[in-house]
């Protein structure tokens, strides 16, 4: 079954990691022009990494298994989506309806 608003959430994700990929990089590599000392470059580039990776684990492992569900469990799966979706509603493909 494909949901509009699952897709867009699962994209936005994936970005997020990639994105956190990227930043770690750059980070690691312009550390002495920031200012920042190799070591918590390496650790706050990591970490940023690691959130992003839980973000795509928490929504792959908990809320869509649970989508499609009826009840509560459902119910709250649904309302973790639009709260997931939430962050990115200043995203150009955002919709108004997947407000909470």
């Amino acid at each position: 079954m494909n949901d509009p608003l699952v897709d867009f959430v699962s994209a936005r994700l994936a970005e997020a990691a990639d994105t956190a990929g990227v930043i770690r990089t750059a980070l690691l590599a312009k550390h002495e022009e920031l200012g920042v000392r190799a070591e918590s470059a390496l650790k706050h580039g990591g970490a940023t990494v690691h959130r992003a990776e839980a973000m795509v684990r928490l929504f792959e492992e908990t809320v869509r298994p649970y989508l499609w569900m009826t009840g509560p469990v459902g119910q709250v799966a649904q309302r973790q989506l639009r709260i997931l979706a939430s962050g990115y509603a200043e995203h150009r493909d955002y919709r108004p309806e997947w407000r909470l």
